[in-house]
């Protein structure tokens, strides 16, 4: 009984990391996709999927922490679940979107005479690539 509830709770997890990382995709996809001059219809459909996916992905984030703390205040799911193999992976997941990012500034920065984009499209560009970095090394290491 006690593995099937950590391997529920392990798949739970991952199924929420999964929703965040792909709603957070196209909350931060709209918000970019919005920057750029196109057609009001283009516009309003950007906002409108970007608006949902917001809301997706603070549902996920809610979900993630009440899941956490119930891992957290669990005994039985706090040992098999928080143990130093998992501590490993969110490290390496953190260090691969910290090193990303730094690619993604220098790359900016070389690119920056070819290409003029506003600075809050850079910032938005620079998030998602380290949010995104971090969740899929993440997702990859916890399969």
């Amino acid at each position: 009984m006690e593995a099937s509830i950590i391997e529920k709770t392990e798949k739970a997890r991952f199924n929420v990391m999964l929703l965040q990382i792909i709603s957070f995709g196209f909350w931060m996809a709209g918000g970019i996709l919005i920057q750029f001059p196109f057609s009001k219809p283009v516009i309003i459909i950007c906002s409108v999927m970007s608006a949902i996916s917001g809301l997706l992905f603070c549902y996920a984030t809610f979900k993630n922490l009440f899941l956490s703390r119930e891992i957290k205040n669990n005994k039985e799911l706090f040992y098999p679940l928080s143990n130093e193999m998992y501590k490993s992976f969110d490290y390496k997941a953190r260090t691969s979107g910290l090193f990303s990012t730094l690619i993604s500034v220098i790359l900016i920065y070389l690119l920056d005479d070819y290409i003029h984009l506003p600075v809050k499209m850079y910032c938005l560009i620079l998030l998602f690539i380290a949010v995104i970095t971090v969740g899929v090394h993440r997702l990859i290491l916890y399969k």
